[in-house]
């Protein structure tokens, strides 16, 4: 199988995360909430590149 779609949903979902880390970034009111989106998306951008 290619991995064409799998790297597409993870585009999506890195810039899904991306978004969701800029917000909490905004906010100011989490910033354990955004080590927590920062670490997940280093692992799972680590782990798509297996």
């Amino acid at each position: 199988m290619s991995s064409l779609p799998k790297r597409a949903f993870f585009n999506a979902q890195f810039t899904l995360t991306s978004a969701a880390i800029v917000t909490l970034l905004h906010n100011h009111e989490a910033p354990i909430i955004t080590d927590i989106f920062v670490m997940e998306a280093r692992y799972s951008y680590t782990f798509a590149l297996r």
